[in-house]
């Protein structure tokens, strides 16, 4: 698996950082002989956090009480994992950037940043390319409301604001004193010289 996709010119993008499936669909590829098949292909929806559980299940321990995520096990086993799974996403580069988060069930997909009036939605068998944003459709407000009332169900953008100010915080203060310092290290390569690099 990988975590994460890159944009190879789809929609103008060449970075990673979006929603479109070119950065959030990433492979997952599983084998061991006996158990997990080789050749299947299954198209159930599962996120990097299921790994955990999944390789507890797959090593005979129980998983631990509040570990994110659900196991992939019976599905890699060719079994029906039961009830339907989606997935979450969110994003903030900095605290200057708005949060945003994306939600995948089924076909459907619905991202929302933060301070904008409108969300994305795609139906994605429909669209598997994305063009055509449903978000505004009417004939698709229930499911709209549906997928934001899941979005926002346990997710606050302003205290995901507050924490990453925190941290920001943390990190200038760190950058200010390893600046200050220059801590030697032995895995930092030596600073050369300015006349030595005029040589060069």
């Amino acid at each position: 698996c990988s975590d994460h996709g890159e944009m190879a010119g789809e929609h103008g993008c060449w970075w990673k950082s979006n929603y479109y499936e070119g950065s959030v669909s990433v492979p997952l590829i599983a084998r061991l002989p006996g158990t997990v098949a080789d050749g299947q292909v299954n198209a159930s929806i599962c996120n990097l956090i299921d790994l955990g559980p999944t390789l507890c299940d797959l090593g005979g321990a129980a998983i631990p009480s509040g570990m994110e995520g659900r196991s992939l096990w019976s599905e890699l086993k060719g079994e029906s994992a039961g009830e339907p799974r989606e997935t979450f996403s969110e994003h903030l580069g900095t605290s200057q950037e708005q949060p945003s988060r994306m939600i995948r069930s089924g076909p459907w997909k619905l991202y929302h940043y933060h301070g904008d009036e409108h969300p994305v939605l795609y139906h994605l068998e429909d669209d598997p390319d994305e063009w055509n944003d449903l978000a505004q459709d009417p004939t698709h407000a229930a499911q709209r409301s549906e997928l934001m009332n899941r979005l926002y169900a346990d997710w606050d953008p302003e205290q995901v604001l507050r924490e990453s100010a925190v941290l920001d915080q943390d990190y200038q203060t760190i950058r200010q004193w390893g600046a200050a310092l220059n801590p030697p290290h032995p895995d930092n390569l030596p600073v050369p010289d300015a006349e030595e690099v005029t040589r060069l």
